[in-house]
């Protein structure tokens, strides 16, 4: 079998550099292995998995008894990108294909198993199993969880070092993982950066693209190949069909799938939230501070079935802390309000301001035999409710404007592993929930200002947020003329309710 590596296999050059990373043992100057976790990819068309199929395929042969696994998300995608064209590749495997098992058994002990996991919980069915090398192609749509238990089946033989092997293009499920782990390097927990190695592929490291043309040239491939890589990408764009349907896209998607923009994707909304620098080790937060002015403490609530306040203090340069949170859930509103109220006074936040949404003034917000509003039954807890004006912000409307400051606060500059920008937001550990569910947050694919509707699950902490985080941002006022006839009715029939109690004023 070992014919069939030297025989039938040629690789491109990237592809190349592949096998070798995962054919290679590598260790550092202490004997500790390196790059054992490979990430191959970029722009769409760079033969990402011609390059991991046959690099499994030659370890097979290469090394006996061996175990793989070529992993995507869904059967189909399987089948249709890595069964067939493998076994097409290489007729010689059909005899020691077991299609049941969807295993390649080879004369010489090897085991090459196509997996997938259509449902996320499918990927427990490798529990217990151990590969030498496993390779997930498409890993962006798998999810981080998956990749994650993957990993933990990665395992070798004594004296050889195991590899996982991840392919990709921007986007997708694991976007924002995989673009932490290979492109910018920011690792977290456990991780280790001797362990990463990534390979950028583009379009114009795949000849095949454009052998017609080039064939039509007289130019050959080795030719092609000692071309800069500005010539190659030109000559790509030029005359490359694949290239003329990417560059037709959209400019969003377009730079992502044609020139593999690792910042630009079809994903997250907020993608530069980053544990690693916006969550940060507290500190104390009293009622005393509060007392002496050295922060300015606000709240903001987003009341429904879940109820959510997040707290925020903005100290005297300008930055805010995200340092308190209460997620309330199956809890009737008299129960809410008499929990959230014993919360604040815990933590000796009792009296701050906390910003809420006018619906919850409603009388549709009632419990069943209750003639208070959700609003009074808080109110009546001690919590200084205020409904929040929905005014627009620089011409923007107001959840627009929202998006646009807390992007702002969020943003950083790093170069040479150092903040020459720091963010103005960030988060104590104890926010547990909003740290997870803001990075979730997608784009609106029709409006790219804002964030994707119906994701109702991940919502609640970030409407919390902004309107807590508005009331800690001083824009210019808006005029009279721009606060439409609704919003002053609505406005006005929550003051008389309020009976002298204090409000946001529209301006």
């Amino acid at each position: 079998m070992n014919s069939v590596v030297t025989d039938t296999i040629r690789f491109q050059p990237k592809q190349e550099l592949l096998w070798r990373l995962i054919d290679e043992d590598r260790h550092d100057e202490e004997g500790v292995a390196v790059g054992k976790i490979i990430g191959y990819g970029g722009s769409a068309g760079g033969a990402k998995s011609y390059a991991l199929r046959n690099c499994l395929h030659a370890y097979c042969c290469k090394y006996p008894n061996s175990n793989v696994l070529l992993f995507r998300r869904h059967y189909d995608d399987i089948r249709k990108n890595h069964i067939e064209p493998m076994l097409a590749e290489h007729p010689d495997l059909q005899t020691f294909y077991h299609k049941t098992e969807k295993t390649i058994r080879y004369p010489n002990g090897s085991l090459f198993e196509f997996g997938f996991a259509d449902n996320e919980d499918d990927i427990y069915k490798f529990q217990g199993q151990e590969y030498a090398r496993i390779g997930a192609d498409e890993a962006g749509l798998a999810t981080e969880k998956q990749l994650k238990f993957l990993l933990s089946r990665n395992r070798a033989p004594k004296r050889k070092t195991a590899k996982m092997i991840m392919t990709f293009n921007p986007g997708g499920h694991s976007h924002r993982y995989l673009k932490r782990l290979f492109i910018d390097r920011i690792y977290e927990n456990n991780e280790h950066p001797n362990d990463y190695v990534f390979i950028q592929a583009h379009m114009w490291d795949n000849v095949e693209w454009v052998r017609h043309t080039l064939d039509a040239m007289g130019i050959t491939a080795e030719e092609y190949y000692s071309w800069s890589d500005d010539n190659r990408r030109g000559f790509t764009l030029q005359y490359a069909d694949y290239a003329h349907q990417l560059s037709r896209l959209d400019e969003y998607m377009k730079r992502a799938y044609l020139y593999g923009d690792w910042n630009t994707y079809e994903g997250q909304f907020f993608g530069k939230f980053y544990r690693d620098i916006h969550v940060m080790e507290p500190f104390p937060i009293t009622a005393e501070d509060k007392e002496h002015q050295n922060y300015t403490i606000v709240g903001g609530m987003d009341y429904g079935n879940t109820t959510v306040i997040e707290l925020l203090a903005r100290d005297r340069n300008g930055t805010i802390y995200n340092f308190a949170e209460l997620h309330m859930e199956e809890l009737t509103m008299s129960q809410k309000a008499k929990r959230a109220g014993a919360w604040l006074a815990s933590i000796g936040m009792d009296g701050v301001p906390i910003y809420a949404d006018v619906t919850m003034m409603g009388a549709f917000h009632r419990d069943t035999g209750n003639t208070d509003t959700a609003a009074e039954l808080f109110r009546a807890e001690g919590i200084n409710l205020i409904p929040v004006s929905k005014q627009k912000m620089g011409g923007k409307t107001f959840r627009i404007g929202c998006n646009d400051l807390i992007r702002d606060a969020l943003y950083w500059e790093r170069e040479n592993g150092e903040l020459t920008v720091k963010p103005k937001l960030y988060f104590f550990p104890q926010c547990a929930s909003i740290i997870k569910t803001l990075p979730e947050l997608m784009t609106d694919t029709a409006n790219i200002e804002d964030i994707e509707q119906g994701q109702d699950v991940l919502d609640h902490d970030y409407d919390a947020l902004k309107y807590g985080i508005i009331h800690l941002h001083t824009p210019p006022p808006a005029p009279r003329s721009e606060i439409g006839r609704y919003a002053r009715q609505v406005f006005m029939k929550v003051k008389k309710s309020m009976h002298g109690t204090q409000y946001a004023r529209f301006q």
